[in-house]
């Protein structure tokens, strides 16, 4: 399942305020002419601040596609997309954490890449690990974290970017 998560608004706070997320009919081809495959085709959405909307569908239908253009790693064959503020956080499907940082470090690297100041980062890294249940896991390596708790490491770097919208796959 996906999901795009706005964060930092109460839900229905919205009232008529413009959309943080626009998608207009969005096409993505793999593939030129006859042997085109179209993993979306004329896709529209708008999703309101404090929304939270999940995407469901078969496997191969252009989910997580979907989320990645949106993210902004990957771009539309046609139509338009449009993300408030400084844009997403992408949340994968496979935490992608890097084995060589603990939960810690690689919470940090959000909050580093985003400009913390390196005196702020570990109280902030420790606050997102916090959130998200995984107080004292902060030096350990994701080979030592069950899956759910790589999950939730992955979950607390993608807050650490402070992005307006939050897309999990």
């Amino acid at each position: 399942m996906s999901l795009i998560d706005t964060v930092g608004t109460p839900a229905g706070a919205g009232g008529g305020s413009a959309p943080v997320v626009s998608v207009n009919g969005v096409r993505k081809a793999f593939g030129r002419g006859d042997g085109a495959v179209f993993a979306l085709d004329r896709v529209s959405l708008d999703v309101a601040p404090g929304e939270f909307v999940a995407l469901l569908g078969a496997s191969g239908c252009g989910k997580s596609t979907l989320l990645s253009i949106i993210a902004g790693l990957d771009q539309p064959t046609a139509g338009s997309v449009r993300v408030a503020g400084q844009g997403a956080a992408l949340m994968p499907q496979e935490g992608g954490l890097f084995p060589w940082l603990t939960a810690g470090r690689n919470v940090e690297l959000a909050l580093r890449l985003r400009g913390v100041p390196r005196a702020e980062r570990r109280t902030e890294a420790e606050r997102l690990l916090s959130l998200v249940r995984l107080d004292g896991a902060f030096d350990k390596r994701p080979h030592e974290l069950s899956g759910g708790m790589r999950q939730r490491v992955a979950l607390a770097r993608a807050l650490g970017q402070k992005r307006p919208v939050l897309l999990m796959d």
